[in-house]
C-alpha cells in the first residue's frame, strides 16, 4: 500500500503561494493600497508592487496568469481581509515582527513565544510586572497586545490593577470590594478570539486566491509530473489546508489533519511542559494543535485508519513530499513512521536532505533514529525522481 505524507512544500512545488508570508503580503497590500473594488485575483496578484515584494506570488502569477486574471473575487471577501489587517492584534503583531521570507513553522513557533510570555505573566505570583528583570521579547509582546493603558510605566515595575490595565480586562477582586486586577480569563479569551479570526482570514485567503483556480488548472499540464505515480496511491495524509492533491491528481482518500478550506482549520502551538502529567495546566490548552484537532474533529478518520492498519498489519510504503519533518508535528510523525514499513523522503537538494535528517534526529533522538534505520527502509530521493515503478511494486492489490 502506498501512502503520501504532504506538507506545504507540495503546494509550493506546484507554484501556489500558500505560505504565511504570501497571505501576510497580500492582505497588507490590499489594505495599504485600498483595493476595495478589485474584481479578480489577477488585479491583485498581477500588480507590480506585490510581485516585486513576494517572489512566490510572482512565480505563481507567471505560471497561472490567465487563470488568476479570470478568477473573480467578491467585495465582501476583500472587506473582511482589510478588516483583519486593520483590527486583528495577531495580524498586526506579525506584520511588525517579520520583514523576511518565513514559512509555517516559524509562524507557529512565534505564536508559541507569545503564549509563553503570557503564561509567564499570569503565573507570576507577585501581581506586578518588572520589565527590568524581563527579556526584551517579553516586554515587547506584553505591551504590544494591548491590555495596558498608554501611560504604563516604561521600565519600572507596575501593578496589574485598574491604574494600568484597560477596564475591559479587569475583574473585581475580592468580590464586593472596589479593588480590581487583571482578569486572566478575559485576556486569554481575547487572544484566542483574535487567533481564530486570524485563522478565518487565512482560510479566506486560501479559498479566494488559491483554491478557486485549482479546478481550472489544465490536467494535462506537464508540471503535474506525478500523475502516473499518484494513480497507485491508496491514501494521502496532508497537513495542508488546500485541496491541491484532490483537484490536480483526483486522489480520493485524503486525511486533512489540520482541516481544510471547506471547514475549520487548526492553527496553534505544540504540546509543552504544561501538558506533562507532572505539571499539567490546561489554561492555554485551547491554543494547542492536538486539542484543536480533537475539537474540530480533523483527525478522527485518520486515527481510525491508523488503528486499522496496525491491527491488520498492512504493508505500508510512505512517501514524504514537501514536509520539513520539523518537531512541530512530532506527535503525528513519530507514530506514523513506526507504523509503516518503508519511508521515501523527497528532497529538493542536498541541503534539504541534510535538514530532513537533522529534523528526524531531533524528533526521534539518536537512539530511536538508529533503531528506525535498522528496522525500516529509509531512503532519500531527489524531488525530480520518477518513483512510478516503486509505487507500482508496492500498490495495494485490493484497490
Amino acid at each position: 500500500m502506498n501512502v503520501l505524507l504532504l506538507g506545504n512544500g507540495f503546494d509550493l512545488y506546484h507554484k501556489l503561494p500558500t505560505r504565511y508570508i504570501n497571505f501576510l503580503n497580500t492582505v497588507n497590500f490590499i489594505a495599504n493600497n485600498k483595493l476595495y473594488e478589485a474584481k479578480t485575483v489577477g488585479e491583485i496578484f498581477g500588480n507590480s508592487i506585490l510581485l516585486e515584494c513576494d517572489k512566490d506570488i510572482s512565480i505563481s502569477y507567471e505560471q497561472y496568469k490567465d487563470l488568476y486574471d479570470a478568477c473573480d473575487i467578491d467585495t465582501d471577501s476583500i472587506n473582511k481581509l482589510v478588516r483583519l489587517a486593520n483590527k486583528n492584534i495577531w495580524f498586526s503583531y506579525f506584520t511588525e515582527s517579520f520583514n523576511k521570507d518565513i514559512g509555517w513553522i516559524d509562524f507557529e513557533n512565534e505564536i508559541s513565544v507569545v503564549i509563553n510570555c503570557f503564561q509567564e505573566l499570569f503565573y507570576d505570583k507577585s501581581d506586578t510586572v518588572n520589565f527590568t528583570s524581563k527579556t526584551k521579547t517579553f516586554t515587547h509582546i506584553i505591551k504590544k497586545f494591548g491590555f495596558f493603558i498608554d501611560d504604563t510605566p516604561g521600565n519600572r515595575p507596575f501593578s496589574l490593577n485598574s491604574k494600568y490595565v484597560k477596564d475591559e480586562f479587569l475583574i473585581e477582586y475580592p468580590l464586593g470590594s472596589i479593588d480590581k486586577k487583571l482578569n486572566i480569563d478575559k485576556v486569554r479569551d481575547f487572544l484566542l478570539e483574535e487567533l481564530i479570526e486570524l485563522a478565518d482570514g487565512l482560510n479566506l485567503y486560501l479559498s479566494c486566491f488559491i483554491e478557486n483556480i485549482l479546478k481550472s488548472i489544465d490536467k494535462t499540464n506537464e508540471h503535474l509530473s506525478w500523475k502516473d505515480a499518484f494513480s497507485y496511491v491508496s491514501y494521502v495524509i496532508t497537513f495542508n489546508y488546500t485541496n491541491t492533491c484532490e483537484k490536480l491528481y483526483h486522489t480520493k482518500s485524503v486525511f486533512h489533519l489540520h482541516g481544510n478550506v471547506n471547514d475549520s482549520i487548526v492553527l496553534g502551538v505544540n504540546p509543552d511542559s504544561f501538558d506533562d502529567i507532572e505539571t499539567i495546566d490546561t489554561a492555554f490548552i485551547t491554543f494547542k494543535k492536538y486539542f484543536q484537532r480533537i475539537i474540530n474533529k480533523t483527525d478522527n478518520e485518520y486515527l481510525n485508519w491508523l488503528r486499522d492498519m496496525k491491527e491488520t498489519h498492512q504493508d505500508i510504503t510512505l512517501f514524504v513530499i514537501g514536509h520539513s519533518l520539523d518537531i512541530t508535528d512530532k506527535d503525528i510523525l513519530t507514530e506514523l513512521f513506526w507504523a509503516v514499513d518503508r519511508i521515501f523522503i523527497l528532497n529538493y537538494n542536498k541541503k534539504d536532505e541534510i535538514q530532513h535528517l537533522s529534523n528526524l534526529v531531533k524528533i526521534l533522538g539518536k537512539e530511536s533514529f538508529d533503531q528506525l534505520r535498522a528496522e525500516k527502509e529509509l531512503t532519500f530521493l531527489p524531488i525530480q525522481y520518477d518513483f512510478t515503478n516503486i509505487m507500482m511494486e508496492n500498490a495495494d492489490l485490493y484497490i
